[in-house]
């Protein structure tokens, strides 16, 4: 990454940094119904291999990760991931 920054700026092309878990999703993507916790704490769990099987990181490490209880975790996971369920089962 730092390699393809320098080559950015060596170029003169500007560029701005944002973290994925900061992105705005269109109204119509599944992600925009979930609260800003929920995306985030979903988001930072795929991104480490939390539904990667065999997992790559568990919930206490994720939670450790996110600076919060593994309960909290939990929860925002466990509710954003019904969110998401109820959505595609109802758009099908």
């Amino acid at each position: 990454m730092r390699n393809f920054i320098e080559l950015l700026e060596d170029a003169g092309i500007r560029y701005k940094m944002v973290l994925h878990s900061d992105g705005k999703f269109p109204t119509h993507s599944p992600l925009s119904r979930l609260t800003e916790k929920q995306r985030k704490t979903l988001i930072t769990a795929h991104a480490l291999g939390y539904y990667d099987i065999p997992k790559k990181v568990g919930l206490v490490q994720l939670a450790e990760r996110l600076d919060l209880s593994r309960s909290t975790v939990d929860v925002q996971l466990r509710r954003a991931e019904r969110r998401l369920l109820n959505h595609i089962m109802n758009e099908s």
